[in-house]
Parts: structure tokens; C-alpha cells; sequence
């Protein structure tokens, strides 16, 4: 079921296993895990995927039928159209959650139109927020390296058949009994007696891979063959022209939306600094050997940087910033200065991280007030006419993959 951001967040403590990359279970036949196997590598096939489907679920709270279309381009775009009815048709409900890899909405509105709720995310929490709406649908989505798209389930699902036909696998198997999932829906359902565990306590489980390796049918069933769940998806149309727009959409005008990066406490990918658009100051750092240098502007684009080696934070920024400076040193200078270490520490550092790059120590922080650094790691990016142009924080997710993309437009 694709549940409102409302829920959605408040489920967002619990979600850390959805978060982790979960292991291959090692109690699998080897013949289900070699199905499995196959099927990721056909996955690394899919560019891009669009299918309607269709969701029906009996459970202690009712009945719910769910039917729209799923569109997917990995690894983050995808769009979900539904049309929700629960509860016999007592609430009725459409539900649109679209991102583009780099922006993401939800919309949630009454049949009449009428907008219920609304929310929007950015690339800050982009793959936190894509896992989490991949676990809160009844759809198997295909996740961020495809590779890892049936993992989650098979943690939930002990699958100890499989059958190959033309058409892809099908696997089949049981409900794992170790599960929170399953002991929650076990506590509740015991309360009604045996009729309760008959009609509401999943007893076998079914899935089918198509031969691309797309998950087009999933059902559980209980003890007396009826499922509780049952999602099929059909007129699957694989790596096909896909519409204008399709990953795009816009709030209505005047509605109110939640911030969902501010909501989840993101870290702010941008900066606010001071020096933002202005000349940069004289660049003046000081060697681990204790000499000190000017950094002449002009002759190329810089990325200043400023991290502490002390800092889980600040190790990690600079381990990418590694990367970036192998993949643009030719046409970019690097200059990365730890602030507040002495020469010793710095190259007793470098020595341990097998950094290439030129680093430079600042241990009276000298350097970091005259670019007037409040937030370490970070990296300020300055033109060729020496205006500093960009001030990304290190500690954001996305903090390397938006200097990669920065560096790459000079």
C-alpha cells in the first residue's frame, strides 16, 4: 500500500533495515539462489520499465484494492499513479509519488481533486527517502543497483522452490517466523483465536520474475488457499520510449507543502557563506614541512577545501574529494587544507588514507578565518576570475557527486 507522507515519516525510526543492504540469506537451495542470480543480472538489462498494476489485500484491518501504473528509471526516478479504495469503499483516496532523480513530490487527493496532503524532497534525501517508499509499498520496486532488489523480501520470505518457464521464475515458499513483521501480525491474529491465524496468518507465499528479471506477481495466501495479498502488474512494457514528463509533476497552486528534507533534518547542501559571489581572499597555506605559500588564482578554477582529521565526517569528504581530484586535476587545482592539524598529524593522516592530493595543514586555523569557515568539512569552489562561486557542505550526502557535477560545467 503507498502510504501518505504523514505515515510515512512517522515510520521513518524503524526503517533501518530497510536502509542497511541486507545479506543473501544463507538458508536458500541453491537452485532458488541460482534463480535469484540470473534474475539480477537480467536486471542490469532494464533501463527503464512502465507497467499497470493492480493490489488487493485482506488483512485484520480490512480490505484494500489498490490499481495505477508504476514507471521506473533507475536509479532513482520512478512514478506511482494510484487509486486507493479501503475499507469496502468507506475512504477513497488517489495517490501520486513522482521523483526525477533529482526531485521528488508526493500529492495526495480526495476523487473530486481536491488535495489532501503534499510533499517534496530534493537530492539531500534522495536515496534515504527512495528505500523508504520502496518499503512502503506493496510493489517490489526495483531498488537504487537493481542487484538488491529482491533481497529485502527474501529476508522476510524463506522462498525454497523455484520453477523456470519461458516466460521467467517462479519461486515459492513460506513466511519467515523469525520476523518483527511476522510475529506482529501472529500477536494480533492469535487474539481472535484459530480462525483468526486461518484466515489472517500468510501460509505460503508465491513469486514470479519475468525474464528481464522484474517481479510482475506477488501473493501470499493463508491456510485455507485465499491470499492476503496479491499484487500483479501487467502491460509491462520494458526499455520503451518513455512519455515527456514522466518523472515530472507540480504541486497545485495554494496548496501547502511539507518540506521532507527539513523533515528529516537533511543536511544542507548548499552553505550560506558569506563570501558567496564575492572576490576570494589571498589563498596562503602552509606545507607539512612548515614552509608557507601563496595559492596564485586565475589560471584555473579551485576547490578549497577545509575538513578535520578528527572527524568520521571529514575523513570521508576527503576520501572523495580523493576521487574528484584524480578524475579533474588536470583542469582544476585542488587545494585541501585540515584545520586546526600540525604538519605531523597531517601527514601521518595522509600516510594512512593514501591521499595523492596536496594537502596543507592550518593548525592556528589562520587560513579557515580568512575564508571565514564555519562548517568544516566543506569545499568552496572559485572561478577563473577568482569569485568564489559555490559553498558545498561535506558532511551532505550528496556533497561529492554535486562538486563531481560543478567541476564537470567549468
Amino acid at each position: 500500500m503507498i502510504r501518505p507522507a504523514g505515515r510515512m515519516l512517522a515510520g521513518l525510526c524503524g526503517c533501518g533495515l530497510a536502509l542497511a543492504a541486507p545479506l543473501v540469506p544463507d538458508d536458500e537451495p541453491a537452485a532458488v539462489r541460482k534463480a535469484f542470480l540470473h534474475a539480477a543480472q537480467n536486471l542490469a538489462h532494464v533501463s527503464n520499465y512502465v507497467a499497470a498494476f493492480s493490489v488487493e489485500i485482506e488483512s485484520l484491518k480490512g480490505s484494500v484494492i489498490i490499481t495505477g501504473l508504476i514507471a521506473q528509471q533507475p536509479p532513482f526516478a520512478f512514478r506511482r499513479e494510484a487509486y486507493v479504495e479501503e475499507l469496502n469503499g468507506t475512504t477513497r483516496k488517489c495517490e501520486l509519488t513522482v521523483c526525477d532523480g533529482m526531485n521528488g513530490w508526493q500529492i495526495e487527493s480526495a476523487p473530486n481533486g481536491k488535495v489532501l496532503n503534499a510533499s517534496r524532497w530534493t537530492r539531500q534525501s534522495m536515496e534515504e527517502l527512495f528505500y523508504v517508499f520502496a518499503q512502503s509499498s506493496q510493489l517490489l520496486m526495483l531498488t537504487h543497483d537493481r542487484t538488491n532488489t529482491y533481497l529485502g523480501v527474501r529476508r522476510l520470505v524463506r522462498f525454497d522452490r523455484v520453477r523456470a518457464h519461458p516466460s521467467g521464475f517462479e519461486f515459492s515458499g513460506r513466511d519467515r517466523t523469525d520476523t518483527h513483521a511476522y510475529k506482529e501480525v501472529m500477536r494480533v491474529a492469535e487474539a481472535y483465536g484459530a480462525e483468526g491465524i486461518s484466515n489472517y496468518v500468510s501460509q505460503a507465499v508465491r513469486l514470479i520474475v519475468s525474464t528481464e528479471g522484474i517481479p510482475v506477481c506477488y501473493e501470499r495466501v493463508n491456510a485455507y488457499g485465499r491470499p492476503l495479498e496479491r499484487v500483479v502488474l501487467s502491460d509491462v512494457r520494458v526499455n520503451a520510449p518513455l512519455a515527456p514528463g514522466m518523472f515530472q509533476t507540480a504541486v497545485p497552486h495554494g496548496v501547502m507543502v511539507l518540506d521532507l528534507d527539513r523533515a528529516l533534518n537533511a543536511q544542507e547542501l548548499r552553505l550560506a557563506h558569506p563570501l558567496l559571489g564575492s572576490n576570494a581572499p589571498a589563498i596562503r597555506v602552509q606545507y607539512t614541512s612548515g614552509k608557507k605559500a601563496d595559492i596564485a588564482l586565475g589560471a584555473q578554477p579551485v576547490v578549497l577545501s577545509f575538513f578535520s582529521t578528527i572527524s568520521p565526517e571529514g575523513r570521508a569528504f576527503t576520501r572523495e574529494l580523493e576521487q574528484l581530484y584524480r578524475a579533474h586535476n588536470a583542469k582544476v587545482k585542488f587545494v585541501t587544507v585540515a584545520a586546526g592539524a600540525d604538519g605531523k598529524t597531517l601527514q601521518a593522516y595522509a600516510r594512512t588514507a593514501r591521499l595523492t592530493m596536496p594537502l596543507y595543514c592550518d593548525d592556528q586555523r589562520t587560513t579557515a578565518r580568512a575564508f571565514a569557515v564555519r562548517v568544516v568539512p566543506c569545499a568552496l569552489v572559485i572561478d577563473t576570475q577568482g569569485v568564489i562561486i559555490d559553498a558545498i557542505n561535506g558532511s551532505a550526502p550528496d556533497a561529492a557527486a554535486t562538486l563531481g557535477e560543478r567541476l564537470r560545467g567549468l
